[in-house]
């Protein structure tokens, strides 16, 4: 099992704006999901197999759910587009755009934060219909493969 940085995406339509009496734009994300994702092979630095070929992997509800990876949300930066790395002391100043001012809390599915965007430019392109939200994270890989209980095959799960 190896640990490996991922970035996931979840277009969400904006349902709702607020403003802060500074300007940032405060709006709800869907920030992860339960389920079965698809990911080419390479995504998630599997060695052996075709790096283009796509795997299924499973994350459990347990897992997405857990009061350590909901709490991990709260006070995470917001950056615009995809960093090369996780965002760090040296990275912060060119990458970070606002933060996330909650913990996670499970909705349906997804998990549920709420964003801080504090960045003018970011909040035009929001505005603008920009709404797609990519969770940066290091993640565990199993070879463990199974179906779900709504009859979903897949071969990694994800912890």
């Amino acid at each position: 099992m190896s640990r490996v940085f991922v970035q996931d995406r979840q277009t969400y339509k904006v349902t709702h704006r607020e403003y802060s009496p500074e300007g940032y734009l405060i709006v709800p994300g869907r920030a992860a999901k339960t389920g079965v994702q698809q990911y080419l092979r390479k995504e998630l630095d599997l060695k052996d197999g075709n790096p283009n070929d796509i795997v299924n992997v499973y994350r459990p509800p347990e897992e997405v759910f857990s009061d350590a990876y909901l709490d991990s949300f709260n006070g995470a930066d917001i950056t615009y587009l995809h960093p090369k790395k996780l965002v760090d002391a040296d990275s912060y100043k060119d990458v970070t755009k606002g933060n996330i001012k909650s913990a996670g809390v499970q909705d349906g599915d997804f998990v549920k934060v709420t964003l801080v965007i504090k960045d003018k430019a970011t909040i035009k392109r929001v505005e603008s219909g920009d709404a797609e939200l990519s969770t940066g994270y290091t993640a565990e890989y199993a070879y463990e493969p199974g179906v779900t209980a709504d009859g979903v095959a897949y071969e990694y799960v994800q912890r």
